[in-house]
């Protein structure tokens, strides 16, 4: 008989939008489902397990469910990221206490970031996972020593020290993962919990990745640590197969997720070749960087289907650019999102406000930037040194924050902002008030509605931007 397992999303706050490492305004349910959890399904069911994909970010958590699932499991694999950990832990927590013996295997960001062994886990997994999940199941469902497995991490139940297999080593050739088992979150019951544009709305939609990692060094950022320093990337050709399978499973929506899409413009432009000579009518939405805007491609994209980007812009002050080493200017910020929206995109900006040497004035300007350029959507965060970050290690090396510590919100508590923590999580409040209440937004949304009359992402945005300020109102 097949084994069983449970592949489980602890319940947390969701960033509604690109912060620096999930602070700000937190959305309740979940936009999409946790595509690391369906890379590591679809490997598990071609080795023959039965598995379920349980999501408790989407459906709100509770011990009776878990009970149910503990129950109908052989093990449990927990994805841990910085800011689910507690929740993680009380998962765990509760499965020791339901089924003292199940299995239990933690892996994820968190522990890719900070390699540890997890209080309750019987392995925690350091490194990506695709290549070492079965071997890993096998091993502790047929009594086996974790010590064979790469990139594990243990307990000795019999000695209580802290063992630890071989290096696992970094898949270079993307193109040799299997696509992720989509439909283990299909079925009606869990796609309607994927909710944004409606219940019925939330089987079409999905996520994918194309590459890992980005060859760019911003000093806020965690995911070159948690992508081991490189950047890899799929083939046009491996990325359009996903496209067309996407495609044909009936989805009307994609994300793609990468940290920087446009990384690669001569394979972006023989994505967007592909889908355009397929007919593929999928709209689409891409993260990508400024410096990699040009018109000709950007109308392609729009052509293909692509009908969001997002832009990381930072900042409007370029001694703030600078610091975090974004190699950009605010000149190039400025140009992308109006060639983006004069192509008929909708875009999205992404603010951080706190850095160590940022004042009134400062933030006041890139306030006045945000609402002056042509943004559909705009987030305001405040700093986070995130484990993993050049920042943080810089602030570790000062003694301003501690090695236990793996995100420290900005704040002159510690030396680290010109105001207080609680005073710039208010300045961020009162920029999203003040961004979205004003009616000449919402305005110019109308006019971009009717030029461009796009089926989805203008509902998307406008129903992210009221839930936005409903959370800021209450």
């Amino acid at each position: 008989m097949a084994k069983n397992v449970a592949l489980l999303f602890p319940e947390t706050g969701t960033p509604v939008a690109g912060s620096t490492e999930g602070k700000g305004v937190k959305q309740r349910l979940a936009i999409v489902p946790p595509l690391g959890l369906l890379y590591l399904g679809r490997e598990l069911l071609d080795a023959g397990y039965g598995v379920e994909v349980v999501d408790f970010n989407a459906e709100g958590y509770s011990r009776e469910r878990l009970e149910l699932i503990v129950r109908n499991a052989d093990l449990v694999g927990i994805s841990m990221q910085s800011f689910n950990r507690s929740d993680a832990q009380t998962m765990i927590a509760d499965i020791r206490a339901l089924h003292g013996e199940l299995p239990i295997v933690v892996g994820g960001p968190d522990l890719i970031l900070y390699p540890r062994a997890v209080d309750g886990a019987d392995v925690s997994v350091v490194s990506e996972a695709e290549s070492i999940i079965v071997q890993i199941a096998d091993t502790l469902l047929n009594g086996g020593d974790p010590s064979s497995c790469p990139g594990a991490i243990y307990r000795d139940r019999r000695t209580g020290q802290i063992r630890r297999g071989p290096e696992a080593p970094i898949e270079r050739d993307l193109d040799r993962i299997r696509f992720p088992a989509r439909s283990l979150v299909r079925s009606p019951e869990k796609a309607r919990r994927y909710n944004i544009l409606g219940e019925r709305m939330g089987s079409r939609i999905t996520t994918m990745i194309t590459s890992r990692g980005c060859p760019f060094s911003c000093t806020f950022c965690a995911h070159g640590a948690v992508t081991f320093q490189t950047y890899r990337e799929r083939s046009a050709q491996n990325v359009l197969a996903e496209i067309r399978t996407v495609y044909r499973e009936g989805y009307e929506i994609l994300g793609i997720v990468d940290d920087n899409f446009t990384v690669n413009k001569r394979r972006v432009h023989q994505i967007m070749d592909g889908i355009i000579e397929e007919g593929i009518d999928l709209a689409m939405a891409v993260q990508g960087r400024v410096d990699a805007v040009d018109e000709e491609l950007y109308r392609k994209m729009r052509r293909a289907g692509v009908r969001a980007v997002v832009f990381g812009l930072e900042s409007a002050n370029q001694t703030v650019l600078d610091f975090y080493n974004k190699r950009t200017t605010v000149e190039m910020n400025r140009r992308a999102v109006e060639i983006a929206n004069r192509v008929g995109l909708y875009t999205v900006g992404d603010f951080i406000i706190g850095a160590p040497f940022e004042g009134t004035e400062e933030i006041e300007r890139t306030f006045t930037f945000a609402r002056e350029i042509p943004l559909d959507f705009a987030t305001f965060w405040v700093l986070d040194y995130a484990y993993g970050s050049e920042l943080w290690e810089d602030a570790r090396r000062r003694g301003l924050i501690g090695e236990d510590e793996s995100n420290v919100t900005a704040g002159s508590e510690r030396g680290l902002a010109r105001f207080t923590s609680g005073e710039l999580e208010q300045i961020s409040l009162r920029a999203f008030e003040r961004y979205y209440r004003r009616p000449q937004f919402w305005l110019r949304e109308v006019r971009k509605l009717m030029r461009v009359r796009d089926r989805y992402f203008f509902r998307i945005l406008g129903l992210a931007s009221l839930r936005l300020v409903q959370g800021i109102w209450d």
